[in-house]
């Protein structure tokens, strides 16, 4: 469960992260 949750936080930032940068763009 731990890990699901942790995939699952990391692929938020990802996506995140991914939209500030095509933003910036």
């Amino acid at each position: 469960m731990a890990s699901f949750n942790s995939k699952e936080t990391d692929f938020k930032v990802i996506k995140l992260m991914g939209n500030k940068v095509f933003n910036h763009k």
